[in-house]
């Protein structure tokens, strides 16, 4: 395993859940990893390629490709060739606005593909894993231990799926951040001389006054539908608290009940109407594809967004050079939460007929710098250059270029952090001990005997919950008949469901 120094840019998630979370030290230094496959990697007789060829694996990964794929595919093919690993890859991008559809089609149709990037936020693996469309790997993994130490015990017990692994976690960040922070265009608030906010009513009227003086009607608040609302939710008496899937409220006291019929739903309800109602919130925002929402934001067009936006501001900063941004916690008094370990992960449907091939590809991936780097940012030189350790200059992606989206595959102990960053992005990736996990880290719900009724509300949601978070229906005449067709569609089995096996689970610890 990579040896952390204290000097490294991006020793933040190695400090982070990579490493603090279960006190995993380090082992061999990346100079002696560089360049060399360990012999699970090179063995010819492994399942991976028992003939001694290649086997092609294929990754289905959501949203653009990167700007000349083919040139980087072809580079990083070049490189498992080289480091006689046996494999070659192929990607394939689907993009967001046919994402669920697709990939739930390839799923049902038996479609044959190896590795799957899927977001928590969005579908889990444990709905994935109830549907069974995916294979298992704790198996695979005890044969390539270099990969399995890259995470600690605790983030693989916190990814289990009754009781097995599914998938290969992507842990880059402090996700307390990410869900608790407010990102604000600091330069519109210093233009117009506005006090930063201190509450969440602060910032929709700052927003609706900022839009009004720059008359820019292609200005918002940017969220996505399926966005949890930790930033906003610090500001309520009972937080902190967890919200699973638009359906279950969880404390921290263990106390488990329907979201949807809490006072802070209800509130958060009322907020999102008032800003849709003043023209923060974008009129298409339930059918816009999911690039479209984002892009105000990558555009510099938001006026705020409820997350951690230092991310994005190199690329927002080249679209515009004058913006400035700053981002803020409510109730700073309060302890923070980390609502989730991990938010994405590559997963092995069961269609796959290489199993072993990925797990081999991901034990490559991240046993070296150059390895990573190669595939993530590019070539050396063309894409970026090494401006030392944990550190880039970017030199692409310019204009409408697109990156490879590091996200879907990100290491933190290998990330790189570029020179144009944020000079606040460090601070928020690393981990705090502010922070503690939300009382349900750790516990998988198995939704095989509410089946059903889950896929039938993670379906109903959409038409019935998202109007309501979104502002775009008025409560009063809308909540009602949501709340009676969610009931229908089992809201209540699901959450007893839920109830029980998270105190049976609580009652282990």
């Amino acid at each position: 395993m990579r040896k952390i120094g204290n000097s490294a840019a991006v020793l933040l998630t190695v400090s982070m859940l990579l490493g603090s979370l279960a006190a995993c030290s380090g082992g061999k230094s990346n100079e002696g990893n560089a360049g060399k496959g360990n012999a699970a990697q090179t063995d010819k007789g492994s399942a991976a390629n028992p003939d001694g060829g290649t086997v092609t694996i294929k990754i289905v990964q959501p949203g653009s490709e990167p700007t000349e794929a083919k040139k980087r595919w072809d580079a990083v093919n070049a490189k498992l060739k080289a480091d006689g690993v046996g494999l070659h890859v192929e990607f394939q991008h689907i993009g967001w606005d046919a994402w669920e559809q697709k990939t739930n089609l390839m799923l049902s149709t038996n479609e044959a593909f190896d590795d799957l990037t899927i977001m928590e936020d969005l579908i889990k693996t444990s709905v994935y894993a109830g549907r069974g469309a995916l294979q298992p790997i704790d198996d695979l993994l005890a044969k390539y231990p270099d990969l399995k130490s890259k995470f600690s015990d605790d983030v693989w017990n916190a990814i289990k799926v009754n009781g097995k692994i599914y998938g290969i976690p992507v842990i880059n960040r402090e996700w307390a951040n990410d869900y608790e922070l407010i990102t604000y265009r600091k330069d519109l608030y210093d233009k117009y001389d506005i006090p930063v906010p201190t509450t969440f009513q602060g910032f929709i009227d700052a927003a609706d006054q900022i839009k009004k003086a720059e008359k820019d009607p292609n200005m918002f608040v940017v969220m996505k539908p399926n966005f949890l609302a930790g930033a906003l939710h610090r500001e309520y008496d009972t937080y902190p608290f967890n919200v699973i899937d638009d359906l279950i409220y969880v404390d921290q006291s263990g106390g488990v009940k329907s979201w949807l019929e809490t006072d802070e739903f209800k509130k958060d309800a009322e907020y999102f109407r008032q800003m849709y109602e003043k023209g923060l919130i974008h009129p298409d925002i339930l059918t816009l594809p999911l690039d479209q929402v984002t892009k105000t934001f990558t555009d510099g067009e938001f006026l705020f967004n409820l997350g951690n936006g230092f991310f994005d501001y190199p690329a927002i900063k080249q679209k515009k050079p004058e913006l400035d941004m700053d981002a803020v916690r409510l109730a700073p008094e309060k302890q923070w939460m980390r609502p989730i370990v991990a938010t994405n992960a590559n997963v092995i449907p069961k269609t796959s007929k290489n199993p072993e091939a990925v797990i081999k590809f991901y034990n490559w991936l991240y046993s070296s710098q150059d390895n990573y780097d190669l595939l993530v940012y590019g070539i050396k030189d063309d894409w970026w250059k090494d401006a030392g350790p944990n550190k880039r200059e970017a030199l692409r992606p310019v204009g409408n270029e697109v990156q490879c989206s590091e996200w879907t595959m990100g290491y933190g102990p290998l990330t790189r952090i570029p020179t144009n960053a944020h000079p606040k992005l460090f601070d928020t990736l690393q981990l705090s001990d502010k922070a503690v996990n939300a009382a349900n880290i750790g516990f998988t719900f198995d939704t095989t005997p509410v089946s059903v009724e889950y896929a039938n509300l993670l379906a109903e949601i959409k038409t019935s919950v998202y109007p309501l978070k979104m502002g775009v229906a008025d409560w009063d005449d809308f909540y009602p008949g949501a709340l009676k067709k969610m009931k229908a569609a089992g809201l209540d089995k699901v959450v007893a469901e839920y109830k029980k096996q998270f105190d049976a689970w609580k009652a282990q610890q």
